[in-house]
């Protein structure tokens, strides 16, 4: 089971950048997303909605799955994260929390 650390920064136009690093890899990666479909229920908010993220691996080869980034029900300031992709509807989740204008958080797989 992979887990590892992340953030995200709002990088504009619809666009959130950063770095990750997990217990399987030998330093820092840079992801970034774009933003497909902004959250119904919070629009306002520069980080919820569907993305296309992409990202580099331990092989060096590009990867890219969906990322659904929502307000975690009941809780105040928490985040959940959903990367999948078709042919694995749960490729990664995580928590995150904002930290100086940062998404920075955590992620497993399940």
């Amino acid at each position: 089971m992979v887990r590892g650390t992340f953030y995200f920064r709002n990088a504009g136009n619809n666009c959130i950048a950063g770095t990750y690093s997990n217990d399987g890899t030998p330093r820092i990666y840079t992801e970034s997303a774009i933003r497909i479909t902004p959250d119904a229920d919070f629009p306002e908010d520069i980080f919820c909605g569907t993305y296309f993220s992409s990202w580099i691996e331990n092989n060096e080869a590009a990867e890219n799955a969906g990322l659904v980034i929502s307000r975690r029900a009941n809780a105040v300031g928490i985040y959940a994260l959903n990367w999948l992709r078709n042919d694995n509807p749960s490729l990664f989740s995580g928590e995150a929390m904002i930290a100086e204008g940062l998404l920075v958080g955590h992620y497993r797989e399940p």
